[in-house]
This record gives C-alpha cells, structure tokens and sequence, in this order.
C-alpha cells in the first residue's frame, strides 16, 4: 500500500499545486478519512479551507497507511467534514473524493442526500478519483460502484 500512497499523495500534490496555479487566490481545504475501529488512529483529520496551500501539502505528507482491514471505509464522515467546511456563499464548491474502498453499505443513503444537497447549488461539484493497491487487478468492483454512485448524484441536481 505505501507506493500507492506515495503516488496518490504526489497527484494530489500536483492537483492542488496546477489549480493554486490556474486560481491564485482558491482557497483549499483537505480531508482524509479512515473507517471506525480501534485498529485505526482517527476516522477523520482535516485542514480547514484557506488559501495556504503548503500548509495542505504539508498535511498531505503526513497522510498514513494502515489500520482497517475491512474493505468499507467512512467515507459518510469524510464527505461530512468537508462539506461542512466553511465554505464562501458565493463560492464555487468542489470536492475531489480519493480512496480504494467502498463506503458502508449502510451509509450510502445518507451519502446521497449529503451530496445531494451539496450540489443543489448548481456551482458545487463531487468528483471521484479510485485508486487501488492492486494494479494489475484492478479497482475492486464494490469500489467502482459505491464511486459511481456516490458521484452520479451530482446529475440529480
């Protein structure tokens, strides 16, 4: 899992660091999410919305493997947080999802009607990026389809 990660951190990097390029004074805001569980060190950890965005990169370097062992993630808490960031009103609002896991089952309604509202607006956005630690096998199968679901609530508007 660590190269992986190492990958996925590095692309998030280079995405945070081309969209500070193309939108000075974006402001930007990372979560990352585990699962519930005492084999995990936290569930969710953040840095706020704001336009420092080394202090982002920065977190993303702290970002860890490791607990779980379950496939399901809490992606409900993650999503949760940041869309309760503080957001501008006007603001054009996107979330860019990254993870190998599917969420819980038992979490996807209330995923839907989150992001649902998220993106109400018309300016908000939810995107999905799958990673896998598997690259010859591929993304699981109950990743993509927990992915595409979460994100195709965007179409519902």
């Amino acid at each position: 899992m660590g190269p992986v990660l190492a990958a996925t951190k590095a692309r998030i990097t280079r995405l945070l660091e081309a969209s500070h390029a193309l939108v000075p004074d974006l402001r930007i805001g990372v979560v990352t999410y585990r699962d519930h569980g005492r084999s995990e060190k936290y569930v969710t950890r953040a840095v706020p919305l704001g336009r420092d965005l080394f202090r982002a990169i920065n977190f993303m370097q702290t970002v860890e493997h490791g607990g779980g062992g379950d496939h399901p993630e809490a992606i409900y808490d993650g999503l949760k947080l940041a869309v309760e960031q503080r957001w501008r009103s006007r603001a054009r609002r996107v979330i860019v999802l990254v993870g190998d896991a599917p969420a819980h089952p038992e979490d996807e309604r209330k995923i839907e009607r989150l992001l649902r509202s998220f993106v109400r607006d018309q300016r908000s956005h939810v995107h999905a990026i799958m990673t896998t630690p598997n690259p010859i096998s591929g993304v699981h199968p109950r990743t993509t389809a927990s992915f595409r679901r979460l994100v195709g609530v965007e179409d519902f508007g």
